[in-house]
């Protein structure tokens, strides 16, 4: 079973192969406008992205933040054993 860093970088950059196949497959419309490729169009191509990573369905919102992700970190102590720190 792969470690969460690791499923977490392979997502991240499945998400970036896919933005940039898609800017390939706009790249006539984002050449040919009249705004120069900017963040603005970065973040509208990844709106569009939707996929199924390692982690569990990957889409973003519209301030391009991963949507429907949570991740709690846990510490372990020989007193408590296993106890939630904080979570995202």
């Amino acid at each position: 079973m792969p470690s969460t860093v690791f499923a977490m970088f392979y997502d991240s950059y499945v998400c970036l192969c896919e933005l940039i196949n898609c800017s390939d497959l706009n790249r006539a419309t984002v050449l040919n406008s009249s705004s120069p490729c900017t963040a603005n169009v970065i973040f509208v191509v990844c709106y569009q992205i939707q996929l199924h990573g390692l982690t569990g369905p990957v889409k973003f919102d519209k301030y391009g933040l991963r949507t429907g992700f949570s991740l709690d970190v846990l510490e372990v102590s020989l007193g408590r054993g296993l106890a939630k720190v904080s979570g995202i």
